[in-house]
C-alpha cells in the first residue's frame, strides 16, 4: 500500500506563495526604490544582530541558528 501525498493543494499553495513572497523580497533588495540613511542601516544591522542572537540561544549552534534564519527570510 502507499502512502497518501503530503504534498497537498493547499500545501503546494503555501509553498507557491511563499515563493513568490520571497522573491518580492529578494527583489526589493537587490533595487531598492530609495537609498537608507545611516541611521536605518545600522537599525537594520541592529535587528539582525539580535535575530541572530536569539535564534542561536534558542537552537544552541550558529549553524543550526543561520540555517533558520536564511528559511525563515530573515536578512
Amino acid at each position: 500500500m502507499t502512502k497518501p501525498s503530503l504534498r497537498t493543494d493547499h500545501t503546494k499553495h503555501r509553498f507557491r506563495a511563499t515563493a513568490a513572497r520571497q522573491g518580492r523580497l529578494l527583489a526589493q533588495l537587490r533595487h531598492p526604490h530609495r537609498l537608507l540613511s545611516a541611521m536605518e542601516v545600522s537599525e537594520q544591522a541592529f535587528r539582525a544582530a539580535g535575530a541572530l542572537a536569539l535564534a542561536e540561544a534558542v537552537f544552541g549552534d550558529r549553524g543550526k541558528a543561520l540555517a533558520w534564519l536564511r528559511t525563515a527570510g530573515s536578512p
